[in-house]
């Protein structure tokens, strides 16, 4: 099992490195869904995020956000992953929902170091 874990974070690092970000995508999507439970997971599905909006696919990239949040990351990675996620949202025009992880975020965060961004995305 850790060998297979191994064996995908390398093949998605060296894709990435390539430009080959579908090659990416399935070997990120293959650690988050089969290796949930590992200090990989949630970076793996912040790395899905980004390289879903890169190609202009929002709403998974707001699913890969969600999803990375589900994984109980650092709080580090759980700020990003949050103001990530609102930013997809208000690009997918979807404010109000993009408020309500806003005030998550506040609740977890206060004046954590994304609050500044997610302030600004959220603001009319």
């Amino acid at each position: 099992e850790r060998t297979r874990l191994t064996s995908l974070v390398a093949a998605a690092d060296s894709a990435r490195r390539t430009g080959s970000d579908d090659e990416a995508i399935t070997a990120l999507s293959e650690i988050v869904e089969h290796y949930p439970g590992t200090a990989d997971a949630p970076n793996a599905a912040l790395t899905l995020g980004r390289l879903h909006s890169e190609h202009g696919r929002h709403r998974a990239a707001a699913e890969a956000y969600r999803r990375a949040l589900g994984l109980s990351p650092p709080p580090a990675l759980a700020e990003l992953a949050y103001e990530r996620l609102v930013s997809e949202l208000v690009t997918l025009g979807e404010r109000t929902e993009a408020r309500e992880v806003a005030a998550s975020y506040r609740q977890l965060f206060g004046r954590g170091a994304s609050a500044r961004a997610i302030d600004e995305l959220v603001e009319p």
